[in-house]
C-alpha cells in the first residue's frame, strides 16, 4: 500500500511478483463483493439483526475517553481479561506528528485504551492480516474495522480457502465516510497551527464539552488547541474519497457486532452508543459484558438506530451517487444486489452529486496536498461568504419591508 498525494492509500501491485493471476482484485472489496456472501433475503443496507441496544462502558475512564459510549474498548478488555480472546486488531494515532494512524495486533489493555476514537482516515489493516494468518494455530483475535475492511476480509475468506479461518468476534464501525488524509492538514491550517508542531490529532474530543465532541490538536508541547466539530463537516465534502460515495454499507453488515455514536437515540454529554448484533457471537460478546457488569445496556427497537442514522436517506444517496457516477461515464462498482436495493432517483437533481464526486476526483489526480487544501479553500468561499452575509440580507430585507409598512 502507498500513500498518494491527494491523502489516499492505494494498493501497489509488485510487478516481478505479479502472475496476473487476478486474485488481488477479486479479494479487494472496492469494486465488487464475492457472490454467496449476502444471502438473498437481506438487505445490504440494513443487513441481519438479532437486537439492538443503546450501551455505554461502566468504567469511568474508558467511558470519558471514548469516541461514544466507550463501547468497543470495554468489549474488548472484557474478552482479553476473560481469556476469550488472545489479542484484537485496533488503529492507534501516534503522537510522533506523523498523523498516520498506526495497526497493531495487541492484548495490552493500555495499548488498546490508547485506541480510544475515530481517525476518519484510510488506514490499511489488510497489511497486518497476513501477520495473524500465517501463525500456526492463529490466535483467537477481535477484529475491529470500518464495512470496507469488513468487505475485504469476507472476499478474502471466500476467494482463498487456506484464509477461511474467521475471528473469534468482528466489531463493525458505523461509517458515513472518511476523509482524506489531507483533511487534516486543512483543519491544522484552519486552527492557525503549524504542521511542523503538531503531535497528534483527534476527530473528536469528548473533553472538550462532551459528545459528540470537538477538533482536538495537541502540540509538541503538549498544548492543545480545540477547533469546532462544525469544522469537519464543512469541509467534508472536499476530502470524502471517490469510492466512499459509492458505498452502501454505512451500518457495516457482516460484522458480527455493529457499533456507532447514539444519533436519535439517546444523545447526552456523556457519550451513549447504539449496537447491532447480527450473529450468535456478538449476542453472546453483549450478554457476557453485560453480565460481568462491564457494560450498562438497555434494548432497543433496530427502527430507533435506522431512523437515528438517517439510512433511508443515506439508501439514496448511495443510489444517486452510483446513478451519477455511471451518467458520467465511470464503471461503478459491481453489486449482484445493487436493482433491488437501490432508491428511486429518477425525480432527484443529480448535479450536486456529480460536483461532489469531481472534488473527490481531485484526490485520485492531486500532485501535492497543498494543492489539494488550496482547492478545498478556494470551493468552499463562496459558500462561506454566503453565510456571512446572507443573515445581513435577510434583516435589511425585513427592515425596509416594516419600514413600507410604517413599522418601526
Amino acid at each position: 500500500m502507498k500513500e498518494i498525494p491527494g491523502g489516499l492509500v492505494e494498493a501497489c501491485i509488485e510487478r516481478a511478483a505479479c502472475t496476473s493471476c487476478g486474485m488481488c482484485a477479486r479479494v479487494c472489496p472496492g469494486g465488487h463483493l464475492e457472490a454467496g456472501i449476502l444471502p438473498d433475503n437481506v438487505d445490504p443496507v440494513r443487513g441481519q439483526v438479532l437486537a439492538a441496544f443503546a450501551a455505554k462502558a461502566t468504567n469511568r475512564d474508558v467511558l470519558r475517553k471514548g469516541q461514544s459510549g466507550g463501547l468497543v474498548t470495554a468489549l474488548l478488555l472484557h474478552l482479553i481479561q476473560n481469556g476469550r480472546i488472545d489479542g484484537a486488531f485496533v488503529s492507534e494515532m501516534p503522537g510522533d506528528g506523523s498523523l498516520r494512524p498506526q495497526v497493531r495486533l495487541t492484548n495490552n489493555p493500555e495499548e488498546i485504551m490508547r485506541t480510544q476514537g475515530s481517525k476518519y482516515c484510510p488506514i490499511p489493516v489488510n497489511e497486518h492480516l497476513a501477520d495473524w494468518r500465517h501463525e500456526q494455530p492463529p490466535r483467537r483475535i477481535a477484529f475491529v474495522g470500518l464495512p470496507c475492511h469488513v468487505h475485504g476480509l469476507r472476499n478474502l475468506q471466500t476467494v482463498m480457502p487456506k484464509w477461511n479461518v474467521e475471528p473469534y468476534v468482528t466489531l463493525g464501525l458505523f461509517c458515513d465516510s472518511m476523509l482524506s488524509l489531507t483533511a487534516m492538514d486543512y483543519l491544522i491550517e484552519k486552527a492557525g497551527v503549524s504542521r511542523e508542531r503538531v503531535a497528534t490529532f483527534r476527530y473528536k474530543s469528548k473533553e472538550l464539552g462532551g459528545w459528540p465532541g470537538d477538533i482536538r490538536i495537541e502540540s509538541r508541547d503538549g498544548r492543545v488547541q480545540p477547533l469546532s466539530g462544525d469544522r469537519r463537516m464543512e469541509c467534508k465534502n472536499y476530502f470524502t474519497p471517490l469510492r466512499c460515495r459509492l458505498c452502501f454499507d454505512k451500518l457495516n453488515f457482516l460484522a458480527d457486532l455493529s457499533l456507532g455514536d447514539a444519533w436519535g437515540v439517546q444523545e447526552d454529554a456523556e457519550g451513549t452508543s447504539v449496537v447491532i448484533a447480527r450473529t450468535q457471537r456478538g449476542m453472546d460478546v453483549v450478554t457476557s459484558a453485560r453480565d460481568a457488569g462491564e457494560i450498562d445496556v438497555t434494548e432497543i427497537s433496530i427502527d430507533q438506530i435506522l431512523q437515528g442514522q438517517g439510512v433511508e436517506s443515506r439508501r439514496r444517496d448511495w443510489s444517486a451517487y452510483m446513478t451519477a457516477w455511471a451518467r458520467m461515464g465511470r464503471a461503478i462498482p459491481q453489486f449482484d444486489f445493487w436493482e433491488r436495493s437501490r432508491s428511486d432517483v429518477e425525480r432527484v437533481d443529480l448535479r450536486p452529486y456529480e460536483r461532489n464526486l469531481a472534488y473527490s476526483w481531485r484526490l485520485k489526480t492531486a500532485r501535492s496536498s497543498r494543492e489539494v487544501v488550496r482547492k478545498a479553500k478556494w470551493s468552499m468561499l463562496p459558500r462561506r461568504l454566503w453565510a456571512k452575509w446572507r443573515p445581513k440580507r435577510v434583516a435589511r430585507a425585513v427592515r425596509n419591508r416594516l419600514g413600507r409598512l410604517g413599522i418601526k
